[in-house]
């Protein structure tokens, strides 16, 4: 009997259904032992798949370069595994120098990896961010101070803002969030709140008075010096 007459014999009775008898043992896998080889034959059809195709491309480029030669299947499955097993070094590689760049910056979840979830905020990088707050809000109140000596020491009305520039209105590290804008005032001499962070970060909050200072104050701070200038 020919080898691939023997071959589709041993596969078709692997995959014809037989009838169960009564009181006949069944052995079932595992759900986890099940998955694995779901995954592990999907693996092989695709390897299979994937070396059939490497053939079939190659032997199409040797018919227009003659001096390529011919690629059997089994050389084509060598091809293909080589390959596979350099890009996981590849990858294997990609991951220890992470792990070495970051270390126990990652933890395990599930079958991948994630960055963990800090608590607290290093002080660099809290120290950087209340300072780029800062300088965000000083370039706001330059802006509005130059805005103000072009039109006898007024700041812009709420249709006049849209002549600064829309950068200097964003809150740092918060996309589409703006600074709390009261249209209406004068240069002043700093009693009178003229633009205020929204209350989404961890400290108190920056605020800019009608002088052109910044300085931080608590958000009961900021309802009481606002309270005190609607009273009559």
């Amino acid at each position: 009997m020919r080898p691939w007459v023997l071959i589709a014999v041993t596969w078709l009775s692997l995959l014809l259904p037989r009838s169960a008898y009564a009181g006949m043992p069944a052995i079932l896998l595992h759900d986890v032992a099940r998955m694995r080889i779901q995954t592990i034959s999907f693996f092989l059809l695709v390897l299979l798949l994937s070396t059939w195709g490497i053939q079939k491309l190659w032997n199409k480029l040797s018919q227009d370069f003659p001096k390529l030669p011919r690629l059997t299947y089994s050389k084509a499955l060598a091809a293909v595994c080589l390959w596979g097993l350099l890009f996981v070094i590849v990858l294997t590689m990609i991951s220890g120098a992470r792990e070495l760049m970051t270390p126990g910056a990652w933890e395990k979840q599930g079958a991948t990896y994630r960055l963990k979830e800090s608590t607290e905020q290093p002080a660099a990088v809290e120290q950087a961010l209340l300072g780029m707050r800062e300088a965000t809000l000083q370039k706001l109140s330059v802006e509005l101070l130059r805005f103000a000596a072009k039109h006898d020491e007024r700041y812009p009305t709420e249709e006049e803002t849209s002549e600064i520039d829309e950068a200097v209105w964003q809150l740092p590290q918060r996309s589409g969030a703006r600074y709390l804008y009261k249209p209406g005032l004068m240069i002043g001499d700093g009693k009178k709140i003229l633009a205020v962070e929204l209350d989404v970060y961890d400290d108190e909050q920056f605020v800019l008075l009608d002088n052109g200072d910044v300085r931080q104050m608590t958000g009961d701070a900021i309802q009481t010096a606002l309270g005190r200038e609607v009273s009559p």
